[in-house]
């Protein structure tokens, strides 16, 4: 099932029992996809655009988190980490750190990238071979030390 249906679906289902906080949350994703879908007409929405949805979404609660944290407000941090939980269940399965390292040293060599010079371009080559199966900020930051 596509991923789009596949939050219609829990929406419709969040709805009927009454989840609060996980129908808030898929409302609000499924907004911002269909935001995104009405920004990228003519052309339609594919899996790919969904998954930089999600991303962007998570890396929203991601920040709220970091900032809510400063501000000792523990109660909004477990709120926003729930919200994370609910978004992050739609992401394709995400790569264990040990094969996305495997795959990071495969490209460096394939490239034969050696320096810090070289990340762009072994993250522009990484990044669409991972496509939401990691965090980008720890792809960075894997690709940083290997090259340092």
């Amino acid at each position: 099932m596509a991923i789009l249906e596949q939050i219609e679906t829990d929406l419709i289902d969040a709805v009927r029992q009454k989840d609060g906080l996980r129908s808030l949350v898929l409302r609000g994703v499924k907004n911002a996809i269909h935001n995104f879908e009405i920004g990228k007409r003519p052309n339609p929405i594919n899996e790919e655009d969904i998954i930089n949805v999600l991303q962007k979404e998570i890396k929203m609660r991601k920040d709220s988190i970091d900032e809510f944290q400063k501000g000792n407000r523990s109660d909004l941090v477990e709120k926003e980490q729930k919200e994370l939980d609910i978004i992050i269940q739609y992401l394709p399965k995400q790569l264990p750190e040990s094969e996305l390292i495997k795959i990071i040293d495969e490209t460096i060599i394939e490239m034969g990238a050696s320096s810090k010079k070289d990340m762009s371009k072994v993250m522009s080559i990484i990044l669409p071979k991972i496509k939401g199966r990691a965090d980008n900020s720890t792809i960075s930051r894997i690709v940083s030390e290997k090259l340092s």
